[in-house]
């Protein structure tokens, strides 16, 4: 199982926000206001009673 997410502390959040990129291994990474991230359950994860 690998990783769906990752937290990053940046010092000028209004420089970073909106970059865009890909890492070394090829995932697409962009950097938003946490605000504005929005986390969904699949329906096996529904099916199991993950999350709530």
């Amino acid at each position: 199982m690998g990783i769906n997410h990752v937290a990053l502390e940046v010092g000028d959040l209004d420089e970073a926000l909106g970059l865009d990129f890909r890492d070394p291994w090829g995932n697409h990474v962009q950097l938003v206001e946490y605000a504005w991230i929005q986390l969904t359950k699949t329906p096996a994860g529904r099916r199991k009673g993950l999350g709530g």
